[in-house]
């Protein structure tokens, strides 16, 4: 909570209140996660107002807009929202991605439709950060699975290096 503003209930661009949050991150060169995709919760909390559309990636557009210092991170690749976030990661320097999900989730289907799809333009994937949101022992599967699918697309070592390591160490300001 900030103050009395519930961050899960708000869209991400929909207050200026956030502005100190997104402000003072920049400064501290701190990379934001934003949650991006279908919510689920434990239990009904209507009062709540979560909502997943409230998390959709085009909302980040305008807070990557007001601050370009401000390394973003769209997670999972939008989920069922590929082709927004892909776009936005494409077209806005300071907005990476990441593929996290669990092992029967959202990246079948990426898997099924391939990554490709939506990571189609040269160097797309140097714009992917590697990310894992499963219970602690899914994630060597998970690593598994990402270096597999970042071989079959035949993703060189240098831009691997990028996803798993280097991306998310120059954002927190490490060489």
């Amino acid at each position: 909570m900030i103050g009395r503003i519930k961050i899960n209930s708000k869209r991400y661009n929909g207050l200026s209140s956030y502005f100190p949050l997104w402000e003072k991150a920049q400064e501290l060169k701190m990379p934001i996660l934003f949650h991006t995709g279908v919510v689920t919760i434990l239990r009904k909390a209507p009062e709540e107002g979560i909502s997943s559309w409230s998390m959709h990636p085009m909302r980040l557009e305008p807070v990557a807009n007001a601050f370009p210092d401000l390394n973003m991170i769209i997670a999972h690749l939008g989920v069922h929202w590929n082709d927004d976030a892909a776009e936005l990661i494409r077209m806005k320097p300071n907005v990476y991605a990441d593929l996290s999900g669990a092992p029967t989730g959202w990246r079948v289907r990426a898997d099924k439709i391939g990554i490709i799809h939506w990571l189609w333009w040269q160097g797309a994937f140097k714009k992917i950060v590697f990310g894992s949101d499963v219970i602690f022992n899914q994630i060597p599967q998970i690593l598994a699975e990402d270096k597999a699918r970042l071989n079959k697309y035949n993703i060189d070592q240098k831009t691997q290096e990028l996803i798993f390591s280097k991306n998310i160490l120059k954002m927190l300001g490490e060489k």
